[in-house]
């Protein structure tokens, strides 16, 4: 019950703030994702809190996928400092993520 109750105050927080986070510039894709991403989406995208949270498997455009680092989304707080150069990088990270595994 704790962890519903814990789940259900991260989300509702997500939908209210948008998050301080500053990328180091320069800093690769896999690098931004493990310091601001890691937490909810998993260490390889797998979806840490949920189903919900997972990005293996999306087919979603890298530009919808940075339209949604910036401005948030239903259950995700907006990470506008994400820009530029570093935005780039990590809507370019998060969409290899989505890539189905070629199987041999």
């Amino acid at each position: 019950m704790k962890k519903f109750v814990l789940m259900g105050l991260i989300l509702i927080s997500g939908q209210c703030l948008a998050s301080d986070y500053k990328p180091i510039i320069g800093n690769s894709g896999a690098g931004i994702f493990a310091n601001a991403c890691v937490d909810c989406h998993g260490f390889e995208g797998q979806g840490a809190l949920g189903s919900f949270f997972k990005l293996t498997g999306s087919t979603m455009p890298t530009e919808a996928i940075k339209i949604i680092i910036q401005k948030g989304g239903t259950l995700m707080p907006a990470f506008a400092n994400i820009k530029g150069e570093e935005l780039e990088v990590l809507a370019t990270y998060v969409r290899s993520l989505g890539v189905p595994a070629i199987s041999e």
